[in-house]
């Protein structure tokens, strides 16, 4: 007789932490009263911050003096949550 290797699957013990996703558009770019600023946002409500827009011109990012001036204030958000994540939306 062979016997065939089994495994057993495990069920995870905890339940995984949803990923909350929040949309930032830099004031300017669809915002025309442009007073949104990231010290509007609660970072305790997100786990992840997409800021937007950045865009590939002949293959390399650019982004808008908007984003460059604004980003560091959207950083300082992971001072009241170290472990947000901050990405931007290239497209």
């Amino acid at each position: 007789n062979t016997t065939i290797g089994t495994s057993s699957l495990t069920t995870p013990t905890t339940e995984p932490t949803p990923y909350i996703v929040c949309y930032y558009t830099i004031p300017g770019s669809l915002n025309t009263s442009g007073n949104l600023s990231p010290s509007y946002i609660d970072p305790s409500l997100c786990t992840h911050i997409i800021v937007g827009f950045a865009s590939i011109v002949k293959y390399k990012l650019s982004t808008s003096p908007g984003i460059i001036a604004t980003l560091p204030n959207v950083i300082l958000l992971k001072k009241q949550n170290p472990t947000l994540k901050i990405l931007i939306s290239v497209g």
